[in-house]
Parts: C-alpha cells; structure tokens; sequence
C-alpha cells in the first residue's frame, strides 16, 4: 500500500511539475523573442500568460509549497495568478488577432484588475485572504464561464474580419471551454471525477503556441535575417 502511495505520489509530481514546466519554458521562450522584435507586444502578452498559469498550476497543485514552504507564495500563485491569467490571456487575444478593443473590453479587463487589487489589499493589508474567499471568490468562479465564451467572441471578431491563424487559435479556445465546464461541473459535485482546468489551460496554450509557431516561424539570432511573421493582417478589427 505504501509502495503505491509512492508511486502515484511520484507520477502526481512529475505530471504537474511537466505543465509547470512547459508553461515556464514558453514564457522564456517569448520573452527572448520580445526582446529582439520588441515592436511586437503579443509576444510579451504570450510570455506573461505562460509565466502566469506555471506559477498557478505549481501553486494549485501544492508543488511551490512543497519546494518553498512558503504559505504567502502559495496563496500568491493560486490567487494573484489564477486571476491575473485571465486578464493577461484577454490582452494576448486583442495582440494577436489584432482586435481593437472597445470600451466592453476595457470594462471586462479592469474587472479582474479590480480583483487583483482586491486580493492585494487583503492579503498585504489584511494578513490574509479571508475576506477575498468570503466576498469575490464566488463571483470570481462564476466569471469564468462567461468570460471563456467573451474570449471566444473576440476571436469571432477576428474570424470575421479574415485574420490569419483565426480559425485554428479558437480551436485553443474551445479546448479551454470544454476542460473549464467540466471541472466547473466536478467541482460543484455534479459529476464525478477529477478537475482538469489545469490541463486545459495549459493544452490550450500548447495549440496556441503552435498557431504562434506557424504564423511567424522561426526567429534566428544575431545577423541572420528573421523570416517575416504572417499571423495577422496589419488592419485592426473592430
């Protein structure tokens, strides 16, 4: 029995720390690439989604607190970043599919923003986040599901709009839709099983990453000439 503790203790670990992992390389990655086309801000959106849902996955799942010990980095990665994935990810998606964002937009955005501030004053001023789990934590879950189909129509708005790489970056989309209603489900009892949201999160970034990929291709350093990126049309959609 023991034996078996261990083992799926050790196949836990190495699972998450891989997405960990894989997120925390993608936002290496994109950094190093917004530093020679700095002009190109998705790419600084992109690494930030990815720096963001690795420190949420090894928080959620106990890893950093394990490693670190630290009860504040541990609320940090589950609260701050869990929230502030969502912000970044709504940034990325206006960058890269070049959708011009309007005041609804803005006013999803400085939502979570305001959340974000909330969860600081708490946990800074406060000593805790007691009164972020009493007060937001509901509205905050149940955003979730709204906000994936607002993400979904912004990347219509720039299916619409004939933007390259459109059509295959909402397959990255629906992947986080179908992961994040299914776990919303599990996670209210209806259904029995485990939560997956960490895995579509980070399966939906892979498909991204791949669209990414294709669209601009490779970058080579120093004096060899770039190949010109091809993700998108140079005219912002409404």
């Amino acid at each position: 029995a023991s034996t078996d503790l261990q083992a799926g203790w050790t196949r836990w670990v190495l699972w998450y720390g891989a997405l960990a992992s894989i997120s925390f390389f993608l936002a290496v990655y994109n950094f190093l690439f917004y530093f020679q086309e700095r002009s190109e801000r998705y790419y600084l959106w992109f690494a930030f989604v990815n720096l963001s849902i690795g420190l949420w996955v090894a928080g959620w799942q106990g890893l950093t607190y394990g490693l670190f010990d630290s009860y504040g980095l541990y609320l940090f990665c589950v609260y701050f970043c869990g929230i502030i994935t969502i912000f970044l990810l709504l940034k990325f998606i206006h960058a890269f599919l070049n959708v011009r964002e309007n005041w609804l937009d803005r006013t999803v955005q400085g939502f979570y923003l305001a959340l974000v501030g909330a969860y600081a004053i708490d946990h800074v001023f406060l000593g805790g986040v007691e009164n972020f789990i009493l007060y937001l934590l509901q509205p905050y879950f149940q955003s979730m599901g709204v906000v994936i189909l607002y993400m979904i129509w912004i990347n219509v708005r720039g299916i619409r709009a004939k933007q390259p790489f459109a059509r295959f970056f909402f397959v990255g989309l629906m992947v986080l839709m179908v992961f994040a209603y299914y776990s919303s489900y599990v996670f209210m009892g209806a259904i029995d099983g485990e939560t997956l949201d960490n895995e579509g999160l980070v399966g939906m970034v892979q498909i991204i990453a791949t669209v990414h990929a294709t669209a601009c291709g490779r970058t080579s350093w120093g004096n060899t000439p770039r190949r010109t990126c091809t993700r998108r049309s140079s005219r912002k959609t409404a």
